[in-house]
């Protein structure tokens, strides 16, 4: 669990809740961030890497090279941007037979659930055609399963958001307050660039518009 945000939490509700709550905040915590992702409260994770670095290749029993994919992270849940620095866009494909048979040219992408052979565990992969060449910069903006729950790509900017989300399932304050409260401070943050703000009534969902695949 990212210590920095566990720790701003547990200073916030120390004179709230009893040491038995804190002693075990890391489990509402945990389940605070999966509340707010699943419900667009909270920006996608972030990832950048060379191409080279996730590249890999399947190929048939005789050897003739079928495509190249990138492996994706282990917390991967669903995606919400992929893009290549210095490409032209890709746009998602229906299905991995559409790329591997080349129904229609141009730039394609599809992300599947995988299992290559029967000895191997079922992974989750991204088929890319044309290939970014190796020294290419990937970006991966993407929804996690919690399996990785560090949580360290939540900036300080959000901590607030997850202690209101605590706070409500602990019983110390209202869902419905809580609900205002993270709102407020998604709102500010979606918004911190703009030069003049008019208070309004947020929507409840901010992230997640180019979400594709729920896992």
């Amino acid at each position: 669990m990212n210590n920095n945000l566990t720790q701003y939490i547990k200073t916030k509700l120390q004179n709230k809740v009893g040491p038995d709550v804190l002693s075990n905040l890391d489990t509402h915590i945990f389940s605070a961030v999966m509340e707010l992702q699943h419900r667009d409260l909270l920006p996608p994770r972030l990832t950048e890497f060379k191409s080279i670095e996730r590249k890999k290749e399947w190929r048939t029993e005789d050897g003739t090279l079928r495509y190249h994919y990138y492996d994706m992270p282990e917390d991967f849940s669903s995606l919400d941007e992929f893009h290549v620095y210095g490409s032209e866009p890709f746009f998602e494909a229906e299905s991995e037979l559409e790329i591997v048979q080349e129904k229609e040219k141009g730039r394609w992408f599809t992300v599947v659930d995988k299992n290559f052979d029967e000895d191997s565990n079922w992974q989750t992969i991204m088929i890319v055609k044309p290939f970014p060449a190796n020294e290419r910069i990937v970006r991966l903006k993407y929804y996690t399963n919690g399996s990785d729950s560090n949580f360290d790509w939540i900036t300080s900017k959000y901590w607030n958001a997850v202690l209101y989300q605590v706070q409500a399932d602990l019983g110390v304050t209202r869902q419905d307050t809580a609900d205002e409260r993270v709102g407020s401070v998604v709102y500010e943050n979606k918004n911190k660039t703009s030069k003049k703000q008019t208070r309004k009534k947020v929507n409840p969902s901010f992230f997640g518009n180019n979400r594709r695949w729920n896992r």
